[in-house]
Order: structure tokens, then C-alpha cells, then sequence
């Protein structure tokens, strides 16, 4: 068992902590890895005062971000297991650690892909599937998928489809491809099928009601915590303006009435656009117009990083023609997308291959389908602990630790589905975790997720992404092109 004395606090806790789910969030070189190693072993520690009955080998998963990392952790499991057995304090629990050494190739360490792949080989007649598939790695997926568009794309504009032409025409044909790709990776996803019944007319109030009631509200409270605002209004009171300049009058009264509204997030596109009118001192103020030069230089300055806030962060009007004309177009590149998934799919069962997608979504629909509930209640017998590893390096910027050394194992509470790099759709339910407060060593609830082996724990490494609404493009219809948000 491993000594107390080596763990710092956070490294204990995350070891202590039992029947919840946890994340561990640190820099590199901060022993998550090995804290995974040890929660592994920990489940088979027959000495252990943790736990209440040892696990069995196989009802044990971890799983790793990389092919690479399953070896990595296999080695050091391995490794682990021979030194505690050198240092077992009694016959017995040699012998176990001995047997534990000779059976560890079998262990249940791999990614998820590979998991799912188990999985569904072991439960194909259930998944509907059969059980000598192959799978398709990604590059070889990304390479077959780009053939298949390129052939549907060479043969229907050689028939001069005038759906084909006139999307290739607006958009382009290099750019069509990306678009066709993109969209293909949302087959699994019900949107991709029930968008597909959708008029334009009906798309667009979708739309308008997203714009309305999710885009304009998150743009409104991202810069209503623009610590330019509260600065503004300081500086406001602190200025009486002189009686001859009206348009400083002007100013300030409406900024002292539009500011607290913004903050309080009652201001509509209209308000937005009289307060940026407002903000500034250029044709309004000068220096001579405020107590002390200082004062003028910090509100011009803070008008003006608002200001560029308020340009980059507002969404363009909602334009109900521009929308109806991409959702004409839009709901044209879903069918052309849906004749791709098909061929696409044609293409795979012709060499009895699933890609990676395909894997996540059939352990999903294995999984979470109501028709298997006594196989979920089977597996949940028979796997009792699932742990997670995915490289900190992922995730960084936003949501990042914010105060992060070398030698500390930060455990963190987490009620959010994990933006693992996987493909997107209900399988990505299959990551979901909570946590354990580092402050007071208790274990939190989770909320009810399908876990493939019915286990409570799911520790992943990984820096939780930033959950506060975030708007950086026009939604769909407004006047202006604007960028795909990335991932």
C-alpha cells in the first residue's frame, strides 16, 4: 500500500475519496498519472483500508486518451504490482499481487475507442452487429469519407444536378467538401435526421428564437462583466459636466441609465446601439471638461476598451430575408449530406468496418436503448469502477487552473459533460463525471450518466473548460458572414 508520507494533500484526497465521481486537474509533471495508477490498484489492495471488498481484475476499466498511454499505464501497473508483492507483508498477499502480476496483460486498460470495440464484439448479436468488424482508424476514415464525397459530388455534377451546382456555385467546391464532411460527422446525432423535415420558414423561426433568447442575451451578459462598465460609472459620478456642453450632458445620462440596465441585462439590440453612440469622448468631452487630467485619460481610455468590447461582441441584427436565403441553402446541403452518409456507410459495410464514431454511438445505443436494461444491470455486476485519462496539454486557456505548480494534484468538483476531442453526439455522454471538493474532502453527487461498466468513478485528467455563455459569432440570418465557432 502506498505510504501517506509520499502523497501531497490533494493527492491523498483524490485516493481517499470513494462512491463519486472525480477530476483531477494539474500541470504536467504533477502525479495524476501516477494517482491514477494507485486508485487502480487500490481497488485490488487486499491490505487497503480504503476500500470494503477487493475488486476483481476485470471489473476494473481505465481508460486512456492514447494507445500509448494504455501501455504506459499497463507497464506501470505492472510495475507496481511486482514491487508490492516483493514488499507484501504477509504469504497471502504476495501470492495475490503475484497473481495479479501474471493476469495484468488482461487488464482492462485501453481508449475508448478500443473499449467500445470490446464491447460491442462481446455483445454483437445485442448491438445488432456482426462481431468480426473491423475498425477503421481515422486517418483511413478521413481518407474514405473524402473519396466518397468527391464521387458523389463528380457524378451529380457531371449530371448537372441543379441542387449540386447551385451550392458549389455559392459556396464554392473546395469549401462544399469541408462543409459535407462536417456536417457527415452528425449522422449519429438526431438533429441530423429531424432537421431534415424542417421548411425554410421553420428553420428560420428557430433561428430567430435562438438569436433572440440565447446569442443576444449571452453577447449582453459577457459585456455586462466588462469591468469597464463599473469603471465608466465611477468615473461618471465624479464629473459634473458644464452646462454649455450638451452633448456631455447627454452622455452621461444615458449611460448612467443604460449601464445599470446592461448590468442588470435588460437592453434590447436597440439599447445596445444607443449606448455605443454614447460611449467615447470624441465630439462629446475633453480634458479640460473633468477635474484632473488623470480622471479623463482613465475614462477615455475605458470607453474605448469598451467600445471595442461592445463592436466584436454584439450580434449583428437579425435579418429574416438573409436567413431565409441560408436556410433554403441549408437544408439543400442537409440532403446532399445525407446521399454522402449514406454512400459513406455503403462503403463501410462493404469492407465490415466501423469507424470511430460508429463505435461511440453503438456502445451509447447499447447502453442507454431500454430494450437492454437487464444487459446494463449485467455489466453494472460485473464492472464496478471506470477511471479516465486524457493529456492536460488539451485543454488550456480558459477554464485553465489558475494557480498551478510543479508537485500539486489539484481535485476539483465538476457537474459537466467533459469536451473530450471525440466525435460529437450522444456518445460523448459516455465521459460525463462530478467530483470531490478539495477544500473539505467530501464527495458530491453526480447527476444520473450511462457509464459502460456501471462504476461510480470516472477520473479524468483533464482542465475543466470555461462554462460562462460565450457568443463569438453572428447566429445564422444576420447581415454578415461570420466564422464557424471552433472546438
Amino acid at each position: 500500500m502506498t505510504s501517506t508520507a509520499t502523497l501531497t494533500d490533494e493527492q491523498a484526497v483524490a485516493l481517499r475519496t470513494r462512491d463519486t465521481s472525480i477530476a483531477l486537474a494539474a500541470g504536467a509533471g504533477c502525479g495524476k498519472t501516477f494517482v491514477l495508477s494507485e486508485r487502480f490498484l487500490s481497488h485490488l489492495d487486499h491490505d487497503s483500508e480504503l476500500i470494503q471488498e477487493v475488486a476483481k481484475l476485470h471489473q476494473l476499466i481505465a481508460i486512456t486518451f492514447t494507445d500509448a498511454a494504455a501501455r504506459e499505464m499497463r507497464r506501470r501497473i505492472r510495475q507496481k504490482c511486482y514491487d508490492r508483492s516483493v514488499s507484501a507483508p504477509t504469504q497471502e498477499s504476495q501470492d495475490a499481487w503475484l497473481k495479479l502480476l501474471r493476469a495484468i496483460e488482461a487488464s482492462r486498460v485501453s481508449t475508448i475507442h478500443a473499449f467500445c470495440a470490446s464491447l460491442l464484439r462481446e455483445h454483437a448479436v445485442e448491438a445488432g452487429l456482426d462481431a468480426t468488424f473491423g475498425v477503421l482508424e481515422q486517418s483511413a476514415a478521413d481518407v474514405l469519407l473524402s473519396e466518397v464525397i468527391d464521387d458523389v459530388l463528380r457524378k451529380r455534377l457531371a449530371e448537372l444536378d441543379p441542387t449540386t451546382l447551385e451550392l458549389a456555385a455559392s459556396s464554392g467546391l473546395s469549401q462544399l467538401k469541408d462543409q459535407l464532411r462536417d456536417l457527415v460527422s452528425f449522422r449519429h446525432e438526431p438533429a441530423f435526421h429531424e432537421k431534415r423535415d424542417l421548411t425554410a420558414d421553420e428553420l428560420v423561426a428557430a433561428w430567430q428564437h435562438c438569436y433572440e433568447n440565447v446569442a443576444l442575451p449571452a453577447a449582453i451578459l459577457e459585456l455586462a462583466e466588462s469591468p469597464d462598465v463599473h469603471a465608466i460609472i465611477e468615473l461618471l459620478h465624479t464629473v459634473t459636466p458644464p452646462p454649455n456642453k450638451t452633448s456631455f450632458v447627454k452622455a452621461k445620462a444615458q449611460l448612467l441609465d443604460l449601464l445599470p440596465r446592461l448590468q442588470c441585462g435588460d437592453l434590447d439590440q436597440q439599447a445596445l446601439a444607443r449606448l455605443r453612440s454614447h460611449v467615447g469622448v470624441q465630439s462629446i468631452c475633453t480634458a479640460k471638461d473633468w477635474p484632473t487630467k488623470e480622471a479623463f485619460d482613465a475614462y477615455r481610455d475605458a470607453c474605448k476598451r469598451f467600445r471595442d468590447a461592445l463592436d466584436k461582441q454584439t450580434p449583428k441584427p437579425f435579418s429574416i430575408e438573409a436567413a431565409r436565403n441560408a436556410a433554403e441553402l441549408g437544408l439543400k446541403l442537409l440532403d446532399l449530406a445525407h446521399v454522402v452518409a449514406e454512400e459513406y456507410e455503403r462503403a463501410k459495410a462493404r469492407d465490415g468496418k466501423l469507424d470511430f464514431d460508429d463505435l461511440l454511438f453503438h456502445a451509447y445505443r447499447l447502453l442507454a436503448d431500454p430494450e437492454h436494461a437487464t444487459l446494463r444491470q449485467r455489466l453494472s455486476a460485473a464492472g464496478r469502477r471506470i477511471s479516465g485519462h486524457r493529456p492536460a496539454a488539451s485543454r488550456t486557456g480558459e477554464g485553465a487552473v489558475r494557480q498551478r505548480r510543479r508537485g500539486q494534484t489539484v481535485l476539483r468538483r465538476r457537474h459537466e459533460p467533459v469536451d473530450l476531442p471525440i466525435p460529437r453526439g450522444p456518445a460523448r455522454r459516455l465521459s460525463r463525471f462530478a467530483g470531490a471538493s478539495s477544500e473539505s474532502g467530501e464527495a458530491t453527487s453526480d447527476e444520473e450518466f450511462s457509464q459502460p461498466a456501471g462504476g461510480a468513478e470516472f477520473c479524468q485528467r483533464v482542465v475543466p473548460p470555461d462554462t460562462r455563455p460565450r457568443v463569438s459569432a453572428t447566429p445564422p440570418g444576420s447581415s454578415a458572414d461570420h466564422p464557424r465557432a471552433g472546438h
